[in-house]
């Protein structure tokens, strides 16, 4: 993995992207990140409803839908 980084190209993008599939590392972490989502959503509940709780949680929602 290091030396598929270490001089990144399109082919070892790609290489790397296959690896992470295969081994189920990209579902582990999404799964995760779901995970710590859920935790903040809870714990911004105990904040009063105001428009900058909202954002928080609208934000919450982006970071996990977002694409690179």
């Amino acid at each position: 993995m290091i030396e598929l980084l270490s001089n990144p190209s399109d082919i070892k993008r790609n290489k790397v992207k296959k690896l992470l599939i295969d081994s189920g590392a990209l579902d582990y972490a999404k799964n995760k990140a779901e995970e710590f989502i859920a935790l903040a959503k809870c714990d911004l509940q105990v904040l009063a409803p105001s428009t900058f709780r909202t954002i928080l949680l609208d934000i919450t929602d982006k970071i996990l839908n977002r694409s690179c």
